[in-house]
């Protein structure tokens, strides 16, 4: 990447501005923190789980088998207490394995309610930490970056989204793969050339491990990029693009491996619930979804700043799945994107 381009924060201010950005990350970890815990304080101060329905008592169980020790992240997954007389099989099904290890490690010290509770909190407030930084890379102005990371931290979705699907509860990846995108787009650094190939193929890769509803858009456009630097013969960059999509493939086929094993060695598991393409239109993240503010009705209640927080808990949300992100989020994806398109016309603008 030659000399001219742009550098957010640039480089000579860059270690100066890490301070402010640890403070902004705290600030907003620490404020989207505290309010998920009294929203779920009922349920911390009982030990009890945020709910029993849907996919929760299948989720508890993962949990509970990664803190017992009997399966562990990125291999295949048997169960010997399970299945009687045989043993339990839960790679016959593709899952992520992170967001269920990480709260097996809280078991120990918390028990196995309140560890999953405690660690649906740290997903919020990661959401809104996530998004602080990728503000704060992409040249945002603090007040709006932590303002608009707490709305993100505490956004509907998550709450909607909660135990019963907590891998999706982990979406603070988003506010990442948008500033990845933004880099490769504009021909950003961060410090220089080479620690931003190595923060861009991380987060791919750690992207990999993760969901696939939000994995499939961030590969789309890729590849978008990625035949625009083709044409422009941009070979440097179109390299660093096909690097980041190798790490999240990478990731994906690291995380699936112990399924994509299981089906080859027994064949599939017809009576498995599965997604199809129409699964990922339906329930993946689209352009809409990022840049179109849509805002449900809340079904206050005085007083209830559940009602508020979270459309779910209300009569008219009890149980429905949502199709789409609802306006916070949106709205602080949307400043990202807009910061982006800005400062890529200031760029072609000084060229």
């Amino acid at each position: 990447m030659s000399n001219d381009r742009k550098s957010t924060p640039r480089n000579d201010d860059f270690r100066l501005a890490k301070g402010r950005l640890l403070a902004d990350c705290i600030a907003a970890g620490l404020f989207v923190a505290v309010v998920c815990g009294w929203f779920y304080w009922s349920n911390l101060s009982t030990g009890t789980p945020i709910t029993y329905d849907g996919d929760a008592p299948s989720a508890l169980a993962r949990i509970n088998a990664y803190a017992q020790g009997e399966i562990l992240p990125l291999v295949p997954l048997y169960v010997s207490r399970l299945n009687a007389p045989f043993e339990a099989a839960w790679s016959d099904f593709p899952s992520e394995d992170l967001p269920f290890f990480l709260p097996g490690l809280l078991v120990p010290w918390l028990g196995l309610a309140n560890a999953t509770t405690v660690f649906v909190i740290l997903l919020h407030a990661f959401a809104a930490v996530s998004f602080v930084i990728a503000s704060t890379v992409l040249g945002g102005g603090r007040v709006a970056g932590v303002g608009l990371g707490i709305l993100f931290g505490l956004a509907p979705y998550g709450f909607q989204r909660g135990l019963n699907h907590i891998n999706l509860t982990a979406y603070g990846m988003v506010p990442l793969l948008v500033m990845v995108l933004i880099i490769l787009w504009q021909q950003r650094t961060i410090i220089s050339a080479r620690v931003t190939w190595g923060i861009c193929a991380a987060i791919a890769f750690v992207a990999g491990l993760g969901n696939p509803y939000y994995l499939s858009w961030f590969l789309g456009f890729l590849l978008v990029l990625l035949v625009a630097q083709s044409a422009q013969r941009a070979w440097i960059l179109a390299l660093l693009t096909v690097t980041t999509f190798a790490g999240a493939a990478a990731g994906f086929v690291l995380q699936n491996l112990d399924t994509f094993l299981f089906i080859l060695q027994h064949g599939r598991n017809t009576e498995a619930v599965s997604r199809n393409y129409w699964g990922l239109v339906q329930f993946g993240l689209t352009i809409p979804d990022l840049c179109i503010p849509v805002c449900p009705p809340l079904g206050l209640a005085p007083g209830t700043l559940a009602r508020v927080v979270s459309p779910a808990s209300s009569g008219a949300h009890a149980g429905r799945e949502p199709d789409s992100l609802h306006w916070d989020r949106r709205v602080g994806c949307d400043h990202l994107a807009r910061r982006g398109v800005r400062d890529s016309h200031r760029i072609e603008s000084r060229r």
